[in-house]
């Protein structure tokens, strides 16, 4: 018979129901949240999980039940990225936006998208430009290529620590 000696829980239905089993089996259990927004089974396992640990700072404050919340950040696969100085001069002027004030998810959405533009490429370059800018973010910010709306993440998170990562 196996017989853990803690259970870890990656968020998901499914935790909370392995962890209420730990939970009657008096097996101790952890969570970790890797999302900025802990989810439904995460706020619900975290009044009486021994540990929640949080890919992001911010998401300690929304989880004022949790007994001990952990600040641990997100494993990441480590990508090197070679930068053509016009692709370092986007990611300059992405910083820079950031300091800009958006009143809505959209507006800094369509700030980011207008990054790479400079009048002279046709549609189908554009595209191609705004993918490739998007993927260099995705793979500063997050070690993937593909991700969340930008807008909404970047307004979801300190903007200091996305300069630094930048």
């Amino acid at each position: 018979e196996f017989n853990p000696d803690v259970v870890i829980g990656t968020g998901g239905f499914i935790t909370w129901v392995v962890c209420k089993a730990a939970q009657k089996l008096h097996i101790p259990y952890l969570v970790h949240e890797s999302n900025v927004l802990p989810g439904k089974a995460t706020q619900w396992v975290s009044k009486k999980a021994d540990r929640i640990l949080v890919g992001f700072e911010e998401s300690k404050d929304r989880l004022p039940k949790a007994k001990k919340v952990v600040f641990t950040g997100n494993p990441t696969k480590v990508v090197k990225l070679d930068l053509t100085d016009k692709e370092k001069e986007w990611l300059n002027k992405t910083i820079d936006l950031l300091d800009g004030e958006f009143n809505t998810t959209d507006e800094l959405q369509t700030a980011l998208y207008d990054v790479v533009k400079d009048g002279i490429l046709v549609d189908k370059e554009l595209k191609q430009v705004q993918k490739r800018y998007f993927q260099i973010l995705y793979n500063m910010l997050l070690g993937n290529d593909k991700g969340p709306k930008l807008g909404l993440f970047l307004m979801a998170i300190d903007k200091e620590k996305i300069k630094l990562l930048l």
